[in-house]
């Protein structure tokens, strides 16, 4: 979650190559197998390479059974379970990863997603306040279809304002009119 000078394949052939260390070391890594995995699955749905989704889900539900303490790897297996278009298990997963830690970003943050994506707005909205009341949600983690379907344009702008998200864009209203109505040209 933090910058880096790297380039994404340097990051998945770093990750890839410390994995496979670290899982040559201990083969019951949790968290080898995890990271392996996550790396996969982001590489798959970014369409850089492919990799067989039965097999990264297979090893986020190995590791998950190494360590069924570890809400990284409910977390990650719970985007996997999204990007499927499983919200159910999705919810479920990140869920369990916040009850394993209360407060961690990822976690929070992607229950709000889930509820937005299925059109459960009225919670998607109640648990991003109360995110926000505890600083829990950053912009960089706010749904703005959710925003502006529920005409929170106010929240939409000041979200969709920092020059660092929209490096040199300065129509805000525009992009709120297109998140509102998606469907118009």
């Amino acid at each position: 979650y933090g910058a880096t000078d790297l380039t994404i394949d340097e990051i998945d052939s770093r990750t890839e190559e410390y994995a496979q260390k670290a899982l040559t070391l201990e083969p019951n890594s949790a968290l080898a197998l995890s990271s392996l995995a996550f790396m996969k699955r982001t590489s798959t749905f970014e369409f850089r390479k492919i990799f067989s989704i039965k097999n990264i889900m297979q090893d986020f539900d190995k590791s998950i059974q190494i360590d069924p303490y570890n809400p990284t790897s409910y977390n990650w297996r719970g985007l996997g379970y999204m990007a499927l278009g499983d919200f159910e298990a999705a919810l479920k997963d990140f869920q369990k990863c916040q009850s394993l830690e209360k407060n961690y970003l990822p976690c929070v943050s992607n229950i709000i997603e889930v509820n937005a994506e299925i059109g459960n707005d009225k919670k998607a909205l109640q648990l991003l306040e109360q995110a926000l009341d505890k600083s829990l949600v950053t912009q960089y983690n706010i749904n703005l279809g959710l925003l502006a379907r529920n005409n929170k344009s106010i929240a939409f702008k000041l979200v969709t304002n920092d020059r660092s998200l929209l490096f040199g864009f300065r129509n805000q209203d525009a992009l709120y009119r297109a998140f509102k109505n998606p469907n118009q040209d």
